[in-house]
């Protein structure tokens, strides 16, 4: 494979270790989670994520400041559209399935659970069911 010159790997580990911070975070709380006497994940969780949210700033920035360096401006419309065919496939297909679960009485969501999903206003949705509760982080990105 050709290394993609553009790629910063340290980020990838970054992002990694972010993401392993913010699943611990989420299991320390379990009933058979083996976690040193005295030391709880779940104070970190919430670090994982913000690193997570820098790392994708940066990552966005960067990729706007070099189409503006190689067009001379910046075409919100395109970014939109590289980011609809990233993101939407996947999460419309786990609303979908949601959707059909929610029917078949397999899982129980709240009202305007599926509406603040589909708008991507899940943070300023609550209560909210467990099953839309982390797409909270994709609505904060999206504004």
């Amino acid at each position: 494979m050709t290394p993609n010159p553009t790629r910063l790997p340290a980020l990838d580990g970054l992002r990694a270790i972010s993401i392993l911070i913010v699943l611990l975070g989420h299991v320390s709380g379990t009933r058979y989670m083996p976690i040193p006497r005295g030391f709880v994940w779940g104070t970190f969780a919430g670090f994982g994520v913000r690193v997570f949210f820098v790392i994708s700033g940066f990552l966005i920035t960067t990729l706007l400041l070099k189409e503006a360096e190689r067009t001379g401006t910046i075409s919100l419309k395109d970014f939109y559209v590289r980011r609809t065919y990233r993101i939407f496939p996947a999460f419309y297909t786990y609303l979908a399935a949601l959707a059909a679960a929610a029917s078949l009485g397999l899982v129980e969501l709240l009202d305007g659970d599926m509406l603040s999903a589909v708008t991507y206003t899940t943070n300023y949705h609550r209560p909210r069911a467990w099953y839309v509760g982390h797409l909270w982080s994709l609505s904060v990105e999206e504004q």
